[in-house]
């Protein structure tokens, strides 16, 4: 994992659980970078912060010794969805599947999520119909966090 840098910085993002207890953490901490006075652009895709996505320019302020989201200024055109996998073997296919689609996908530290950046370039109804039809097989589930397209 990078260093915080005066390139990049870590902004946090207060988590709220539902009530079976997930999202696991009550913070998660995304990089981003300075874009001047309190603004911020997201450099990496969340696994758990609802509304937001790589790309976007946000506000975030300085409390208990971190950087702490507040708003987006601007989206960045990115979408942001997370998959669950119910058929592991299935995994590296799908992600491999989304890559060619023009999507990056980051593993997470729970063996069977993945988030997905879907950037502006890339067709949003291919990657949902791709995810819809492996929902429908079991295979797995998927969650729109931030849908820009």
């Amino acid at each position: 994992m990078a260093a915080t840098t005066p390139e990049r910085v870590k902004i946090a993002f207060r988590l709220i659980r539902d009530a079976d207890d997930y999202p696991p953490a009550d913070w998660e901490h995304l990089w981003a970078i300075p874009r001047g006075a309190d603004h911020f652009e997201l450099d990496n895709i969340p696994f758990f912060a609802k509304g937001v996505a790589a790309g976007d320019l946000v506000a975030a302020q300085h409390d208990d010794n971190q950087l702490v989201f507040e708003r987006v200024i601007q989206p960045g055109g990115h979408s942001t969805v997370r998959v669950i996998m119910f058929d592991p073997d299935q995994k590296a296919a799908i992600r491999d599947e989304l890559a060619r689609l023009g999507c990056e996908t980051e593993g997470s530290h729970l063996p069977n999520l993945f988030a997905v950046d879907v950037p502006p370039e890339a067709t949003y109804t291919d990657v949902m119909n791709l995810l819809t039809n492996k929902a429908s097989k079991d295979v797995l589930d998927y969650e729109e966090a931030a849908v820009r397209h």
